[in-house]
């Protein structure tokens, strides 16, 4: 899945929050390549957050002045931790028909 536009709008009536309005591209089930899956359960949580604790934000995202470039970077470093920390397996599901 990928977010193609993102919008943020004014709030409802007299809500304090945000309303998004946002669009997003998704493989059809036909199109989905065989994947592997993480597996959550033996995750090492413990360097994960070490590990986030240790980034100096600030310098990281000093160069970036937009919302969604920022959040491409924070999305890519909790990924790189993601690949670095927790196990994959191949996914056993079988297609529905």
């Amino acid at each position: 899945m990928r977010i193609c536009t993102l919008q943020v709008l004014l709030p409802l009536e007299k809500s304090d929050h945000a309303c998004f309005d946002f669009s997003y591209l998704k493989r059809s089930e036909d199109d989905q390549p065989n994947y592997v899956k993480r597996n959550y359960w033996k995750a090492d949580y413990h360097n994960i957050n070490f590990a986030l604790n240790s980034v100096n934000w600030r310098e990281k995202f000093k160069t970036e002045s937009e919302l969604l470039g920022a959040w491409a970077i924070f999305w890519d470093t909790v990924n790189e931790l993601c690949d670095q920390y927790i196990p994959t397996e191949e996914s056993h599901e079988e297609k529905k028909t």
